[in-house]
């Protein structure tokens, strides 16, 4: 079973690396849909290279947050992605 839960970051935590997170998901979606491999592969390198990411390390020692998007970003790397992605990511 999965271990995503709803877990959201408080509006003043959120800096750039937020939507950058939430916009690699987007990105490989449009990309996908337009048939864009390039895009598509810079999208899943990008996710895939969040678990160096120092500020998601850094959230993983306060919590799960980090690894409920790193169960995402993994899913999207290998070619899908939830719907329901943008509530439990709190993406707008």
């Amino acid at each position: 079973m999965s271990r995503i839960r709803r877990t959201r970051l408080t509006s003043s935590r959120r800096p750039s690396w937020w939507r950058r997170r939430c916009g690699w998901i987007a990105e490989w979606q449009r990309a996908r849909a337009s048939g864009d491999g390039a895009a598509a592969r810079r999208a899943e390198d990008a996710l895939r290279s969040s678990h160096g990411w120092r500020v998601l390390r850094d959230l993983d020692r306060a919590g799960d947050w980090s690894e409920v998007f790193w169960e995402y970003a993994d899913e999207v790397a290998a070619g899908t992605v939830r719907a329901g992605y943008v509530p439990a990511l709190g993406c707008r």
